[in-house]
């Protein structure tokens, strides 16, 4: 007789073949480690879904500093104009004013205090208004 192998007896007329696979997975034993295997499975499938599920996240932006200066555009021309802060050899875009409007516009990035280039382009392109001046808190400008 093999060492993996023996004969059991149920009852007369059916000898069953034990292994040591059969040993370990007797008559009944297979189905509650399948449900107990399945289980557990489905446990840990729902624990790392959980865990790798995606979360809701807010995102945004801190409170926008104080602008130290501003400008007051008005802009007496029948067609938009586009402002723009020129320092150095650079044109840094501020805003769009509607026609025959006056806007309050907050200048991001200057301090008081710089001399720079205000620069009024109207939409259509030409005649472009420039006018230099040395920034302060509050700044108008009267467009032509």
């Amino acid at each position: 007789m093999n060492t993996s192998e023996a004969t059991c007896w149920r009852s007369a007329r059916n000898p069953v073949r034990v292994t040591r696979m059969s040993l370990a997975h007797g008559p009944g034993i297979p189905r509650l480690e399948v449900q107990v295997r399945t289980i557990l499975l489905a446990a840990a499938l729902l624990v790392s879904g959980a865990a790798c599920a995606p979360r809701a996240v807010t995102v945004s932006t801190g409170d926008q500093p104080a602008s130290e200066v501003s400008l007051r555009v008005t802009n007496d021309l029948s067609q938009a104009i586009n402002v723009y802060i020129r320092s150095g050899a650079s044109d840094v875009f501020v805003k769009q004013v509607a026609a025959n409007t006056v806007e309050w516009v907050p200048v991001q990035g200057f301090r008081a205090g710089t001399s720079v280039t205000l620069v009024a382009r109207p939409v259509s392109g030409s005649p472009t208004y420039t006018r230099s001046i040395v920034l302060s808190q509050t700044v108008e400008w009267r467009v032509p």
